[in-house]
């Protein structure tokens, strides 16, 4: 069976596209040695990037919140106002502040007695954090609106603004503008050895002191000793001709690969032990199929004869999933976009509850189990089946009408070009 189906469908047996390539690699890494920052860039970088070099200043605080919203009438306000002051009182004269916000608090931290946690300028609203950046340590505000209500806030610990000097961050200033220009001398020397002739492929490996290596045959499922998957690579070498220079561009890190290509092969089908496996997986896949398809008509043929679904599916442990759909569904969950299986689907009804899609060498055994009718959207798939409807025959009326003047008519076309000024 194997042999037969090779021989009538050798052509799907073919091997890829083959190259072998000489190369040599080169990275930003190569030039960083000969780059050495002056000290005017340095500064230049330091002062036109200060604020990478701030650490904001932050506080850890607690509040304790009366919800109140925007628009409430003044009478409402000012109660709210008299609950949150005699809050501030008991806080005044000692009690816990923890412990209020625990009992009185009207939002989601009130169980962590209001704690909020660290933060940093412009995380909170402006007038709760003009007010908490202006308290110190164990300082409690007085009382502070917001969108969302009254506050009292209190400041547990403060973190100072940190500004980091030129000197505790030259070497990263320096490693910053190293990678750049060792990126941009790679690019600029990569675009001129985009325009390099054949011949002078080797003298310029020469030049970066570097080797040239030469790969065995590969494909694009390829993975090449040094270089890694050949996939992007081999994709390049198709439209090359033997002894064109190419460059595969991966990263700036990983080095790009100056490449001349040495040979190629084009598909060639391949014997059959070369396909064996391949000839195998594709001959079981086929009988797999058509063993699937056999097996779910004799099961329709059973439901038919009143066997139950479950006792089928137990033999060859399937799974059934439930789905719902309408005659607009277009992908379904675990199908995918099957119009045959909704074509089937919707045809089944309690007296007919059993149907059988097949599709795309699939089959799936439907059982009907209710069916609703949506009226709103009945009427509406209606209108637009009417709309729909009227344009179609406007449409044939206009074309039929037009055929109709061609038919009858003779048409003179004048080339307005050659028209006088002001004839008409």
């Amino acid at each position: 069976q194997l042999t037969e189906y090779y021989k009538n469908n050798k052509n799907k047996f073919k091997s890829l596209n083959k190259f072998r390539i000489e190369y040599f690699t080169i990275s930003s890494n190569y030039f960083k040695n000969k780059i050495n920052p002056k000290e005017r860039e340095i500064r230049r970088y330091y002062k036109k990037n200060a604020e990478k070099y701030v650490t904001p200043p932050e506080i850890k605080a607690r509040h304790i919140l009366i919800k109140i919203v925007q628009d409430a009438p003044e009478k409402l306000v000012l109660e709210k106002q008299e609950q949150i002051k005699k809050l501030l009182e008991k806080i005044k004269a000692g009690e816990s502040f923890e412990e209020i916000a625990k009992k009185y608090s009207e939002d989601g931290t009130s169980e962590r007695g209001g704690d909020l946690g660290w933060f940093k300028p412009g995380e909170m609203v402006p007038s709760f954090e003009d007010a908490a950046f202006a308290l110190d340590i164990g300082q409690v505000s007085e009382i502070t609106r917001t969108p969302f209500g009254l506050h009292l806030i209190k400041v547990d610990e403060i973190k100072d603004k940190i500004t980091k000097s030129l000197e505790e961050v030259r070497d990263e200033i320096i490693t910053i503008l190293t990678d750049r220009r060792a990126q941009k001398k790679l690019a600029e020397e990569t675009e001129r050895l985009t325009g390099i002739e054949p011949n002078s492929f080797l003298a310029e490996a020469k030049k970066f002191n570097k080797d040239v290596i030469k790969t065995n045959w590969f494909d694009s499922f390829s993975v090449i000793p040094k270089i890694g998957s050949a996939s992007t690579l081999a994709k390049e070498l198709l439209i090359k001709k033997s002894g064109e220079v190419g460059i595969w561009k991966r990263n700036p890190i990983m080095g790009y690969v100056i490449y001349r290509l040495h040979d190629s092969k084009k598909p060639e089908i391949k014997s059959f032990e070369e396909s064996k496996k391949e000839v195998f997986d594709k001959v079981s896949m086929e009988k797999a199929e058509l063993i699937a398809i056999e097996t779910a008509k004799i099961y329709l043929s059973k439901l038919e004869e009143g066997s139950t679904i479950d006792k089928l599916i137990e033999k060859d442990r399937l799974k059934i999933e439930t789905v719902e759909l309408t005659a607009n569904s277009r992908f379904i969950p675990e199908i995918g976009n099957n119009k045959e299986f909704i074509k089937i689907a919707l045809k089944l009804s309690n007296t007919n509850k059993y149907g059988l899609s097949i599709s795309d060498k699939r089959a799936h055994l439907i059982y009907f189990k209710n069916k609703e009718i949506n009226n709103e959207n009945s009427e509406n798939l209606k209108k637009e089946l009417r709309t729909q409807l009227l344009q179609n025959m406007q449409q044939a009326l206009i074309s039929k009408e037009l055929k109709r003047l061609r038919d009858s008519a003779k048409i003179e076309v004048i080339n307005p070009m050659f028209l006088s000024q002001g004839s008409s």
